[in-house]
């Protein structure tokens, strides 16, 4: 793993919340059920996911969001979609993929340990038709680069990054933003 990488999974593990519930890995305090019932259910009445697109998430964790959506789906629309995504923790990409296979909808997903700050670096350009970040956040690294000297720059950046991967007239969803330091 590049050095970069690893210190932004040092910063992660260090600041992330506790959660007494061994299925949260992103920490949210929550379950994987209430997750879906309470926010995966609303992003899928809004987003038009059809049958053979193809959908990124980025920053996917544990694959909640993703998997959510293929379960919430309906059968012949969520086993058609092609789920993608990339993480920088390894482990959650594991619990990602182990959790898309054995759901409802039972989907073999694309995963990769990767950079969301620098999508356009190893994705393909207009590629998808829905690209998703669940919960977007600042990491204390965006001082580094000049053009990202801030959260809000940082952010920006994260943005126009999914936006530059997601085909004319797709669509880029973010849950949530968080303020930095969680």
């Amino acid at each position: 793993m590049p050095a970069k990488y690893a210190e932004l999974v040092r910063w992660y593990e260090a600041h992330a919340r506790q959660s007494e519930i061994p299925e949260d890995l992103g920490r949210w305090g929550v379950t994987y059920r209430e997750y879906v019932d309470e926010f995966v259910a609303a992003v899928a009445g809004e987003l038009p996911i059809a049958p053979r697109d193809a959908v990124f998430e980025s920053a996917v964790g544990a694959g909640w969001l993703l998997r959510g959506l293929a379960e919430l789906l309906p059968r012949e629309v969520g086993r058609t979609v092609e789920w993608c995504g990339n993480d920088i923790i390894p482990a959650a990409l594991d619990a990602a993929r182990a959790g898309l296979l054995r759901g409802e909808g039972g989907v073999a997903p694309t995963l990769c340990v990767g950079d969301s700050a620098n999508l356009t670096g190893w994705v393909p350009r207009a590629r998808f038709d829905a690209t998703l970040c669940g919960y977007l956040e600042a990491l204390p690294l965006y001082g580094r680069e000049p053009h990202l000297a801030s959260e809000e720059a940082w952010r920006g950046h994260w943005c126009a990054e999914m936006a530059a991967i997601t085909r004319p007239g797709g669509h880029v969803f973010v849950g949530n933003i968080a303020p930095l330091g969680l």
